[in-house]
């Protein structure tokens, strides 16, 4: 069952919807597709169908679309498995928390160990250079939080 009718919904309200894991949830919506086909390829689905808390930040497919040209086909490439498995982790934290919480926090630390800020300024939220779209969409176990850009570590 879900629960989404953003018009009349108040900010804190999350998106419920009964039964599915981060995955299966993220691919009912539409948007979604990118991660979730790049997640397979990883090798991170069995992770993010698993039982667990999780705080996913998913990048939209219109995120994916603003990334340099080619870069997410090499990402996707076989051999370049383990670094978009880190970018992926990278966009989710052991954690759940909903939009209203992220004003007390200034970062979070994902999957990837990666300590990622997190701006919140009136209602907008950021995480690192990605800002929250579509906020607290509620699964089995934990939240989405789309986002609108990719976060890409650059090595120093």
């Amino acid at each position: 069952m879900t629960i989404s009718s953003r018009s009349s919904r108040s900010h804190d309200a999350p998106l419920f919807d009964a039964g599915g894991a981060l995955l299966e949830v993220a691919l009912t919506k539409g948007c979604f597709g990118i991660f979730c086909s790049a997640a397979e390829r990883a090798g991170l689905s069995d992770l993010l169908d698993a039982k667990g808390t999780y705080t996913a930040f998913m990048p939209t497919d219109a995120a994916f679309g603003k990334l340099p040209y080619g870069m997410l086909a090499n990402l996707l490439l076989p051999e370049h498995r383990e670094q978009l498995a880190h970018i992926l982790s990278s966009h989710i934290a052991p954690v759940h928390r909903l939009v209203a919480e992220f004003s007390r926090w200034d970062s979070l630390t994902t999957l990837s160990g990666r300590i990622v800020a997190i701006q919140s300024v009136n209602t907008q939220v950021s995480f690192g250079i990605g800002k929250v779209v579509l906020p607290d969409i509620v699964t089995s176990n934990g939240l989405i939080h789309g986002i609108d850009r990719v976060n890409i570590l650059r090595e120093a």
